[in-house]
């Protein structure tokens, strides 16, 4: 989550009246994705932007199996 405060405290750097929320989001964990759509649909606030870090897929290779990295919306 610090990655996702030192981008809030840029963007607000450069645009004063910027309303930036980071929360926290794993896609390779359904849990975790599930945490966020109802941390986020509970806050009431609207969805203009979502910024995506992203692991090096090495890195994350012994984590997220290729099974894991599927779609997880049916």
């Amino acid at each position: 989550m610090a990655a996702g405060r030192d981008v809030k405290d840029a963007i607000v750097k450069e645009i004063s009246t910027a309303k930036v929320d980071p929360m926290e989001l794993d896609l390779s964990s359904l849990a975790s994705v599930r945490k966020f759509a109802s941390d986020f649909s509970s806050s009431g606030r609207p969805l203009n932007l979502l910024i995506l870090s992203q692991v090096p897929r090495r890195a994350c290779a012994k984590k997220c199996p290729a099974v894991q990295q599927r779609a997880m919306w049916h």
